[in-house]
């Protein structure tokens, strides 16, 4: 069980089974949901069928992001975000929102 703060406000994630593979997942849409402090970007991930994750992006790692990355709000196809979607996958961080 992993826990996360956001706002004040404690976040319990659970690990969960994803119904959707890695190719369902780069084909939605992603939506920056906030930026937490520390340089955490929390995107969520829209599947077609409107199943939503969210995966967390280390912004101040700058030997995954770069230097000069930058990162929008919006993704009308979430490949963009694929080496991060497939990391969470592997890493069982990647959660189900609903």
């Amino acid at each position: 069980m992993r826990v996360r703060f956001l706002l004040g406000i404690q976040l319990v994630k659970r690990k969960i089974m994803i119904a959707h593979n890695l190719k369902d997942l780069v084909k939605g849409q992603a939506d920056l949901n906030c930026v937490m402090s520390g340089g955490i970007a929390v995107y969520h991930i829209t599947v077609n069928d409107g199943t939503v994750y969210s995966i967390d992006i280390d912004l101040t790692d700058k030997k995954d992001v770069g230097d000069n990355a930058s990162f929008m709000p919006h993704y009308d196809r979430a490949i963009i975000l694929m080496r991060w979607i497939r990391r969470a996958i592997e890493r069982d961080e990647i959660y189900k929102v609903k």
